[in-house]
């Protein structure tokens, strides 16, 4: 009840108190030169990769290979790490996942390596982020109701299913599958809008309050669903 009332309090407060646009896409204080150039450096980014994939790599050879016990690090990764941890690194730094998505580094790769367009596609997309929802309230579902949801077998059957559709999604939409459809980048865009990093517009990164990024979200198609999965998954797993 506490929470609740002081929910409606900050929205009534909100909309008496605020009343005309404050936040301005020229505001925040600059980052120092050198500090700018680290995050706009393409090392940073390609180091970033490395150690996602080889994260990435480590989980999948305990999860095939590994003991199905407490000593197994997967259902950690997957429920504490994925979850929890790339929520709190998306907050503090911005839309993270989009840099070190394993997934899209290996749709690239794949590309790459054919030799065709980046932009390949076969059907243009236009789901929103409809799957995005959907993947995102099977996942909190997984993580918080279903039995069993520690053991590797199921694990592997959830690990399995999701590289499987995300590739395939990525074969038939292309990168757009990544940006709108997938849940972990829609979960960590939403959520890197809080994040006191950001651009201003021009250009240059600044330190900023969360309300600037959120100000920043235009409306898309399945965007209210995705939020309110977000937001429902929160509040069930505070109870």
């Amino acid at each position: 009840m506490a929470a609740l009332a002081a929910l409606l309090i900050s929205f009534v407060a909100i909309s008496t108190l605020w009343r005309e646009p404050r936040l301005r896409a020229s505001d925040g204080i600059p980052l120092p030169a050198p500090v700018a150039a680290v995050l706009d450096s393409r090392w940073l980014r390609l180091v970033a990769r490395l150690l996602a994939a080889l994260l990435t790599v480590w989980t999948l050879v305990a999860l095939v290979l590994g003991p199905d016990s407490a000593r197994n690090p997967v259902p950690h990764v997957v429920y504490v790490w994925l979850w929890v941890g790339l929520a709190f690194a998306s907050m503090l730094l911005g839309p993270v996942w989009r840099v070190i998505n394993p997934l899209r580094a290996l749709h690239a790769g794949l590309l790459r390596l054919a030799r065709v367009s980046p932009d390949l596609a076969a059907l243009p997309y236009r789901w929103g982020l409809w799957p995005a929802a959907v993947g995102l309230g099977t996942f909190t579902w997984v993580e918080l109701v279903a039995e069993d949801n520690t053991s590797l077998g199921f694990l592997r059957v959830l690990v399995a299913a999701f590289i499987a559709l995300s590739l395939l999604g990525a074969a038939v939409f292309g990168r757009a599958w990544f940006e709108q459809g997938d849940p972990f980048e829609a979960w960590s865009r939403l959520l890197g809008l809080l994040s006191p990093l950001g651009r201003r517009d021009d250009g240059r990164w600044v330190l900023r309050t969360p309300l600037h990024g959120v100000n920043g979200l235009r409306g898309q198609r399945g965007l209210v669903p995705t939020v309110a999965v977000m937001l429902g998954g929160m509040a069930y797993d505070g109870f």
